[in-house]
């Protein structure tokens, strides 16, 4: 054995080296800090956004492009009742065909131009519509139906009309289309 062995550190030996040591002080700057202060500088990312590419609702098209082509359409229907008028000498035709002729060709127009007061107007088209019903089945009763069948009718027509006039008030008056197209 002339060698000379030095002997080695073992590991075990190492840990009771290292508790005699100091122990490191715990009040350090970075350490005092909590966990989420050290990254706040940190550039961070913001949020995802993911934008829906939603179909615009200006212009004339849906529900207000139909009401457009029927108020169209129940024009010419007026001009004919006018004619018929005459030869049936019916008083509330030759009254009111004039009238909602000229009610529903100016919707037409003010809804091509875009205008504001045109739901206002067609509102009052379909007023003067249901107004023209009542009082053409109180004046005009059909014969074929008996008198007691008679205010079934025309409060059965009213009754209609009205809550015509009223789901077509309301789709002018809160639609987010008619909002965003009758600007003018």
């Amino acid at each position: 054995m002339t060698k000379t062995e030095t002997p080695q550190p073992q590991p075990q030996a190492q840990q009771p080296q290292h508790q005699s040591q100091e122990p490191v002080p715990q009040n350090t700057p970075y350490q005092q800090q909590p966990v989420a202060q050290q990254y706040f500088a940190q550039p961070q990312a913001a949020p995802v956004q993911y934008v829906v590419a939603a179909k615009s609702l200006k212009g004339k098209g849906g529900w207000l492009a139909f009401f457009m082509v029927l108020a169209a359409l129940a024009s010419l229907g007026y001009v004919t009742m006018f004619f018929n008028a005459f030869s049936t000498q019916n008083i509330p035709d030759l009254i009111f065909a004039p009238i909602m002729f000229a009610l529903a060709l100016a919707c037409v127009i003010l809804i091509a131009l875009e205008m504001k007061i045109a739901k206002w107007l067609y509102i009052g088209f379909w007023a003067t519509t249901v107004v023209y019903s009542t009082v053409s089945s109180i004046v005009n009763p059909s014969p074929l139906i008996s008198d007691d069948s008679r205010i079934a009718q025309v409060l059965s027509g009213l009754i209609g009309g009205i809550v015509g006039l009223v789901l077509i008030s309301l789709y002018f008056i809160t639609s987010k289309r008619v909002k965003e197209t009758l600007i003018k």
